[in-house]
């Protein structure tokens, strides 16, 4: 491996969101969540003209920055033991699969090429290899729906229809991923059509020989109560916060309505609990995550959420109860209109099934003047309302490795001082509440070693705003028989 004599930044430098250096990182993020991807393994690699973009080994894939991507020359590379690169991160390896890519982008013309570690791949080649088939080198399925999403081959025109048959091969792993290049050209001579127009992908057979567990990390696993402040509330326990989760998971959430204008809004007779924010707090994220799917609209431009969405979790409509109505506001600040916050100030004064407002502010940003005026009109109004931190990861795990142990709690501290600030904002005077509930929870909608960081605790108080959450019995005392003292020791 050679690297270039300059580090060539501005290859990866772009403000466009399709740009290679940004779009690997995003898809990434999106494959690790999708379970494609696991840790540091797996990764992507864009081909731009002669210009090729590859995700590097050793990185978390959630992780992932622009700055970590390797760049190189495709016309360059005439030595297969010799690769050379424009841009090489000093602090990183690059892909292993390097020399696949190459050959996928040489061979096939592809433009893009993900290397997955799905378990479902790795379960379909165990799943083959212990079949009564006697072909274990070809996966094929048919009669399936999904498999109208993929091209019929290579220079054919339309997707494979419902009774069509797709195959796959299948290759003998090897101890090293760059040793898979002969046999991954050879399947691409042998399919044309599935490995030229519609999916750039083999799986490989899983290796009998075992690597190494990754170094245990166990002070990752924190308590779920470091992420939350708390100076007038008990934090939940953790058969509340176990309650909490199965009442959003115990049937799919279901969206009611959408609102320009508070007088068309639907009524009911459920308990409701909005969600408040700067425009691109990450406000719909954040709900998608705690409802479990997709309901939410979600950009990466500010103002997407025009209206006043509602959504519904726990059961159906019975009376009101053991349901819980959840709204997603329009976000105000930049990006923000003054009709939109109109209509949001009516319902937050007039709404009477309104229980608790949650105004999310930015973990990175803390609290801006915006905030303060609607903190204000809480007070004013005396809405109950509570603050949540939202991207908690920037705060916490920012870069691309994980931290260290001193590191982390270096950043806890940075954490506690900045839920001290929004503490102060909130409520300045414990003595008189305004309405506040004293507690602030950090939060974040993206997933950090297989979970998302306090989720079941913003998920707690929502139910607890609504008087649906776990209540323990608290079992009292047998009454016993009071002796007056002239029974035990006579009268004076």
């Amino acid at each position: 491996m050679a690297s270039s004599e300059d580090s060539n930044d501005h290859l990866i430098k772009s403000t466009d969101p399709q740009h290679p250096a940004n779009l690997i990182p995003e898809l990434c993020k999106k494959f690790w969540t999708l379970g494609w991807v696991t840790g540091t393994g797996g990764g992507a690699s864009i081909r731009n003209d002669d210009l090729v973009y590859l995700a590097p080994s050793g990185v978390q894939k959630e992780l992932m920055k622009p700055e970590d991507i390797y760049v190189l020359e495709l016309s360059k590379q005439l030595d297969p033991k010799k690769r050379i690169y424009l841009r090489s991160p000093p602090a990183f390896k690059p892909s292993q699969c390097t020399p696949l890519f190459i050959a996928a982008f040489t061979k096939c013309g592809a433009g893009c090429c993900i290397h997955t570690h799905s378990q479902w791949a790795v379960l379909v080649t165990l799943l083959l290899e212990n079949s009564q088939s006697s072909n274990k080198t070809e996966f094929e399925i048919n009669n399936i729906e999904q498999i109208k999403g993929f091209g019929r081959g290579f220079q054919k025109q339309g997707n494979l229809g419902y009774h069509d048959t797709l195959r796959i091969p299948v290759i003998e792993n090897t101890p090293h991923e760059e040793d898979l290049t002969q046999s991954l050209s050879a399947a691409m001579d042998q399919y044309p059509d599935t490995l030229r127009h519609s999916v750039k992908a083999t799986a490989a057979k899983p290796s009998s020989k075992t690597s190494p567990s990754p170094k245990p990390r166990p002070y990752l696993n924190f308590p779920p109560s470091s992420l939350s402040y708390h100076w007038d509330t008990l934090p939940p326990t953790s058969e509340q916060l176990a309650h909490a989760t199965k009442f959003f998971q115990v049937q799919p959430p279901e969206f009611l309505w959408s609102a320009p204008k508070f007088h068309s809004m639907s009524f009911g007779d459920s308990p409701e609990v909005c969600f408040l924010g700067r425009s691109n707090v990450g406000k719909s994220s954040l709900l998608n995550v705690i409802l479990g799917r997709q309901m939410a609209h979600t950009s990466s431009k500010r103002g997407r959420t025009k209206m006043m969405n509602a959504f519904s979790v726990g059961g159906p409509s019975n009376h009101g109860k053991n349901r819980l109505v959840v709204l997603d506001m329009p976000g105000y600040g930049k990006g923000g209109r003054a009709e939109w916050g109109e209509e949001v100030l009516k319902y937050l004064g007039k709404r009477k099934q309104l229980t608790r407002a949650f105004l999310l502010v930015d973990a990175e940003h803390g609290v801006k003047e915006s905030d303060l005026q609607l903190l204000s009109l809480f007070k004013q109004e005396e809405i109950p309302y509570q603050a949540i931190l939202s991207k908690v990861d920037k705060i916490l795990f920012p870069g691309s490795r994980l931290p260290s142990e001193g590191a982390l709690e270096a950043r806890f501290s940075d954490l506690r001082r900045t839920m001290e600030k929004v503490k102060e904002a909130v409520q300045p005077n414990t003595e008189d509440d305004g309405g506040a509930v004293g507690e602030v929870i950090a939060c974040s909608s993206e997933k950090f070693e297989g979970k998302r960081l306090g989720i079941d605790a913003v998920r707690f108080a929502m139910l607890q705003a609504a008087g649906l959450e776990y209540r323990p019995k608290v079992e009292l005392a047998i009454p016993q028989e009071i002796v007056p003292y002239e029974k035990i020791f006579g009268t004076l």
